[in-house]
């Protein structure tokens, strides 16, 4: 999950308003935000790293076979919450 960060800053979303920009899912984090931020896979939050200071939260999962479950969970749950995906995720996932 990337957020951006301090404290005044935050997006409005239909139902609500979060500092949450993109809630993601990699089995190596690390070339996953290499590539957004070179390769342009997601032009939003390239353009959000250039501009703001991004806090990344990382959850640790024992099996890969969590990792699409775990964010198609997060993001739904984000959706319910506020009414959207957050910003810079580019669809919401099917729920199981």
């Amino acid at each position: 999950m990337i957020n951006v960060r301090g404290w005044d800053w935050t997006l409005d979303y239909p139902d609500g308003k979060s500092d949450i920009i993109y809630i993601g899912e990699s089995e190596d984090i690390g070339r996953r935000l290499k590539q957004h931020k070179s390769s342009g896979k997601n032009l939003g939050l390239a353009g959000y790293a250039k501009r703001l200071s991004l806090n990344i939260y990382l959850r640790k999962v024992y099996h890969k076979s969590e990792l699409e479950r775990h964010e198609a969970y997060m993001i739904n749950q984000f959706a319910n919450k506020y009414g959207s995906i957050p910003i810079c995720n580019g669809q919401r996932p099917d729920a199981d």
